[in-house]
């Protein structure tokens, strides 16, 4: 069962991988084509698939991953095509992973901004969906570490990366605060 997973994984990967070579380098491009991709997650009650597309500071959606194929598009993106842009409800700057808890709840560490983004029901949400919530910050606006404090607190975030959802609780690897 491991072997399958992981198997589908790499297909999913493959699948949204639309490129094109150019010399020595392949750049992905297009409303599927990847760019460094982080992080990907399954919502165990919906089986829908978030890719964290890194690069083009973005999460994309697929509904239902077992009815992927090479030409299918995202159901929904969250973020931006391509480019950062000054911190928002709406966008990313260069997020490296994700998790949906039990709710389907999806929780995006948003690096770039030093952040966590949270989209409750993240499954049934549409392209360009606003985040309800941000943890690390003061605001959707804010993007300094560790909210421009001298030291870090239990409220600030310095380039958040992993993240982990359980029933109750958000884990994160707070990586530039060294916990």
């Amino acid at each position: 069962l491991a072997k399958m997973e992981a198997t589908a994984l790499l297909w999913v990967l493959f699948l949204c991988g639309i490129h094109t070579t150019t010399g020595t380098a392949t750049i992905a491009y297009g409303p599927v084509g990847l760019s460094r991709p982080t992080g990907v997650v399954v919502d165990s009650v919906s089986d829908s698939l978030f890719i964290v597309d890194n690069n083009n500071s973005r999460v994309l959606r697929f509904a239902n991953r077992n009815l992927l194929t090479p030409t299918r598009i995202p159901d929904c993106i969250f973020g931006q095509i391509g480019t950062m842009q000054q911190a928002s409800a709406f966008g990313f700057a260069f997020p490296t992973a994700a998790c949906v808890d039990a709710n389907g709840t999806l929780f995006v560490s948003d690096t770039g901004n030093n952040r966590i983004m949270v989209f409750p029901q993240a499954s049934s949400a549409f392209s360009g969906a606003a985040a309800s919530e941000v943890l690390g910050q003061v605001n959707f606006t804010f993007a300094v570490a560790n909210q421009g404090l001298s030291n870090p607190n239990p409220a600030t975030l310095n380039q958040p990366r992993g993240l982990s959802c359980s029933s109750d609780d958000l884990w994160v690897a707070d990586s530039a605060n060294n916990r």
